[in-house]
C-alpha cells in the first residue's frame, strides 16, 4: 500500500518514483507466492 493521506507525507510517493523496479518485483514476488492472477497498480490522479 503506498497511499499517503496526507499531503505533506511523500515518502511513499518519492520511493515510488525513484525505485519503481524493486516495487513491482515485489508485487509479482507477492502476488506468485499468494496465488494471485494479476496485480493491479493505481496511482492518484493528483500524483
Amino acid at each position: 500500500n503506498g497511499c499517503e493521506c496526507e499531503p505533506y507525507l511523500t515518502a511513499d510517493y518519492r520511493l515510488m518514483m525513484e525505485h519503481p523496479a524493486p516495487i513491482v518485483t515485489g508485487a509479482l514476488l507477492a502476488a506468485h507466492a499468494a496465488g494471485a492472477k494479476r496485480v493491479v497498480i493505481a496511482i492518484e490522479d493528483n500524483k
